[in-house]
């Protein structure tokens, strides 16, 4: 009885290698083929954001400006290789003033025009003002805003900024920079123009810098009331706008 068992279960394997042969040779690589082609019927990737929160120093740091070196050269991008499409992009913005401090439009137009004045690759366009509507939000509309609205209330985050970008092309889409209203933008509390150049170069794909000896860069990561310094673009800021868009 036991031999005839063995018997069956050798004359079943037999049948099942008979058999295996049958099986198209390509039939993995046919299987490959289709999920490729089901994967690019998907289309690109979607769009990818990446958000900047801006919380500060609430009183001058221990280090300043001691430590601070505005030839420090030092700079760091957020990932290689984003940029606006064109070598003269020309990216237009609404600033929109509703609730906004008096002033604040006046205060923001130069920080477009310090990163322009780094590279001859014509970043920005048109900045217009709107003081009527309330700004559209923060949607990945195509749409380039500063704004200011409530973040978190007074004593916390003061700004935040996002990109948008393509992450198969790696071109930048639309950014959006919100002011917490709610803070001190006067001449003793936090400056509208050193804060918006720092968010703008988020915009640039500029990462934060942390070090003490880069307290004097524009894209140094914390701010402080009556800091001034990031009016204005330090060595490593400009080899950092440069890296991306020449000179």
């Amino acid at each position: 009885m036991k031999a005839k068992i063995v018997i069956t279960i050798l004359v079943g394997l037999l049948v099942l290698l008979a058999v295996a042969p049958a099986i198209p040779a390509g039939g993995k690589a046919a299987e490959k083929a289709q999920g490729a082609a089901d994967k690019d019927a998907k289309g690109p990737p979607e769009i990818e954001t990446v958000t900047f929160v801006n919380i500060p120093y609430w009183s001058s740091p221990p280090w300043y400006p001691d430590e601070c070196d505005e030839n420090a050269d030092t700079y760091r991008l957020v990932m290689g290789g984003i940029r606006w499409a064109d070598d003269n992009p020309q990216v237009a913005c609404v600033v929109y003033t509703l609730g906004a401090p008096t002033g604040a439009f006046a205060a923001v137009t130069p920080a477009f025009v310090t990163w322009d004045g780094a590279t001859t690759a014509g970043i920005y366009g048109s900045i217009s003002e709107n003081a009527v509507n309330p700004p559209p939000g923060i949607a990945a509309d195509e749409t380039n805003t500063i704004s200011w609205g409530t973040i978190d209330g007074p004593g916390g985050t003061i700004a935040m900024t996002s990109f948008s970008f393509w992450p198969h092309t790696k071109e930048l889409v639309e950014f959006d920079l919100i002011f917490d209203k709610d803070e001190d933008w006067t001449t003793t509390g936090f400056d509208i123009q050193g804060v918006a150049t720092h968010e703008l170069g988020h915009t640039l794909v500029l990462d934060d810098l942390r070090s003490p000896r880069d307290g004097a860069l524009t894209m140094h990561a914390y701010t402080w009331p009556g800091d001034t310094w990031k009016q204005t673009l330090g060595s490593g800021d400009i080899r950092g706008i440069r890296a991306i868009y020449g000179e």
